[in-house]
Parts: structure tokens; C-alpha cells; sequence
């Protein structure tokens, strides 16, 4: 990388870009450089990553552009980075159990029904 920063800003976003390598595996030098330049053009602009996209998104939130990525871990299901922060949405995993214990209300209407009409 050939960023050198010359603001406290600069340090930042250049710290927010360099957290992206964490979580995706297929960051090139290319797409490096292009989402620090345009997060530095506009306080406004930020970018939203998913666990399969990664989209540049203006001020008006206008897509930009999108590139394909491949999540490094499975910790999380997506991000956005702003000019002032970066946040990450952890995997969420339910502990739900949806278990089937072969009885049915129906049934048990069903057999009410018939033995009330007996």
C-alpha cells in the first residue's frame, strides 16, 4: 500500500480499510485503494459488507459500486464503515430447537369433536 496519511482522519480511515482484511479474504491492493479514496470523498459516503458483497454507497445511499468478496470467519454477518466509525453485526446463531413431538392439535379437535357427537 502506498497510502501515507496526513490527518488524523487519513489514520482512521485507513485503519477502518485495513479492518476489512479481517473479515474478507479477496481484498486486493486495487479495491484497497479505491474504498479509502472514496470514503475520503465525502463524509457522507460509507461502505456495506455482507458475508458475499461489498457495496460502496454514496451520501444519497446510491450503490456505487459492488464487488464480490469471500468472508475470511463465519463471526460475522455484515458491516458498514462510515467516515467516523465502523460497525460489525456478529453472527447470530438461535438457540431455538424446533422439535417435532409426533402430536397434532387437529388430531385432538378431531377426536373431541367425534366424542361429543356420540
Amino acid at each position: 500500500m502506498k497510502i501515507i496519511p496526513k490527518t488524523y482522519n487519513e489514520i482512521i480511515r485507513l485503519k477502518q480499510c485495513y479492518s476489512l482484511t479481517d473479515y474478507f479474504k479477496d481484498i486486493t491492493e486495487e479495491m484497497f485503494q479505491e474504498i479509502y479514496d472514496f470514503l475520503g470523498q465525502n463524509q457522507g459516503n460509507s461502505i456495506i459488507a455482507t458475508t458475499e458483497m461489498l457495496s460502496l454507497i454514496d451520501q444519497s445511499g446510491n450503490i456505487v459500486k459492488t464487488y464480490p468478496v469471500t468472508k475470511a470467519n463465519d463471526d460475522f454477518d455484515s458491516l458498514q464503515i462510515t467516515h467516523n466509525a465502523i460497525s460489525i453485526l456478529p453472527h447470530y446463531t438461535s438457540s431455538y430447537s424446533n422439535t417435532y413431538d409426533g402430536t397434532s392439535s387437529n388430531n385432538n379437535n378431531n377426536n373431541n369433536n367425534n366424542n361429543n357427537n356420540s
